[in-house]
């Protein structure tokens, strides 16, 4: 560099940066981080054929020194101190099947995070459950623990279709169960559907919405059904692509059919899942909060770092009775790699608020993506209000193919590979 580039040394030595600061009238220097919580429990009675998610068989022995186990990782989470900078809002126990516990063991775990994280009165504690062991003692135990909501895990009231899924519940106990969350006092809870079953027609979809209307049902998760290679309907549906062309003939009129039905029973769609009426929204939200989790195949995302627990039960039993990190695996993000997050999971929620994203990356969403927010806007998929940008009803149809327009190169180039080899 030439001696020339600079007209004359600089001397007036500077202590900070930015050098100027505005008027700090509207400061929130020591608000808490919102946190979410979530705990998985892997057991589960029998397995659905279709379900590619980490659980086991249940095993009273195993159970108890899983929430043994599971007990030490939630009170050693906080011994430190490390997350007295966040305040949690919302506690989420899923699995597998949680209520295949016992009512103290349910008790137990839900009293530890509570004892644990100070949780302020209200706050949202969801526990998923099954029909079979949906019972008002389980129920009883959570709630006193401080279970307010309940996602029970119907997916169809047709006989024919529970048991091609191999559910192990009738419609009968279906029902029943929802009568039991009320009889315990729980107003706010979730029933999951599913569509795109083998063999479902628009009329099973339509007398499964109209029972759940009947029954009062807050909120109902609508799922397509997704056949992955660990599942037995892997096996027994080999031929995955003539399943989902039988399945996508009728699946646009279910998903018309839904919009109508729901928009007019007073539900408002806002995941590409969840559908509530007013103030019964889940707080569960995955990608405008960071999640801390604990269990067996568990994910976190904190303070940019995206981590998982060991899979196994036993491993995960092993690894903290011995004092070593339940952590398998994990990463620290970059900021790109927060920004294509944000963007990927942000899409499948259905609205992205840009001045969010402005604030928290300091970069406009469409100098980032130049073009191509545009070309979905373009070809109908988004559209954009003020400062949101929102998914249209045609961009809910191909709401995966955005959101992972999203994902980084490598990312791509990875499932590309996983897709073709699988």
């Amino acid at each position: 560099m030439s001696m020339d580039f600079f007209a004359e040394r600089d001397l007036d030595r500077f202590y900070d940066y930015p050098p100027v600061l505005p008027d700090a009238d509207n400061l929130d220097i020591w608000r808490k981080k919102p946190l979410a919580i979530y705990l998985h429990i892997p057991f589960c009675l029998r397995f659905c054929d279709y379900c590619p998610y980490n659980k086991y068989i249940y095993n009273r022995t195993i159970a108890e020194r899983y929430v043994e186990a599971l007990l030490t990782d939630i009170r050693s989470s906080t011994s430190q101190g490390v997350l007295q900078g966040y305040a949690v809002v919302v506690v989420y126990i899923g699995g597998g099947t949680p209520t295949c516990l016992t009512d103290d063991q349910i008790f137990r775990i839900i009293s530890a995070v509570r004892e644990s994280f100070s949780l302020k009165h209200g706050t949202e504690i969801t526990i998923e459950s099954n029909p079979k062991t949906c019972t008002y003692k389980k129920l009883k135990a959570a709630v006193d623990a401080g279970v307010n909501r309940v996602s029970l895990g119907v997916q169809s009231f047709n006989r024919d279709l529970l048991e091609k899924l191999n559910r192990l519940h009738s419609v009968e106990e279906a029902v029943e169960a929802l009568h039991t969350i009320r009889e315990a006092g729980i107003t706010n809870y979730n029933i999951d559907l599913m569509y795109r079953i083998p063999g479902q027609t628009l009329t099973h979809w339509t007398n499964d919405l109209e029972t759940a209307l009947s029954l009062e049902c807050p909120h109902i998760s609508a799922f397509g059904l997704n056949i992955k290679p660990n599942t037995r309907f892997y096996k027994k549906y080999i031929d995955q692509n003539m399943h989902l062309k039988n399945a996508e003939k009728i699946e646009t009129d279910i998903i018309g059919h839904t919009r109508f039905t729901l928009n007019d029973n007073g539900f408002r769609q806002y995941t590409i899942d969840s559908w509530a009426k007013s103030g019964f929204e889940s707080k569960y939200n995955t990608y405008l909060i960071e999640v801390l989790a604990f269990g067996a195949g568990s994910h976190s995302h904190v303070n940019r770092f995206e981590f998982c627990k060991a899979y196994n039960p036993e491993e995960y039993i092993e690894r903290i009775k011995n004092n070593k990190s339940p952590i398998a695996f994990g990463k620290r993000l970059t900021v790109k790699e927060e920004m294509e997050r944000y963007m990927v999971i942000g899409i499948l929620h259905l609205t992205i608020d840009t001045e969010d994203f402005m604030d928290r990356f300091g970069i406009r969403i469409e100098e980032l993506y130049p073009g191509h927010i545009d070309a979905l806007i373009g070809n109908g998929f988004l559209k954009k209000t003020g400062n949101i940008l929102s998914v249209t009803e045609k961009g809910k149809l191909y709401i995966l193919n955005i959101s992972k327009s999203f994902f980084g190169a490598e990312y791509k180039d990875i499932l590309f590979a996983l897709k073709t080899f699988s």
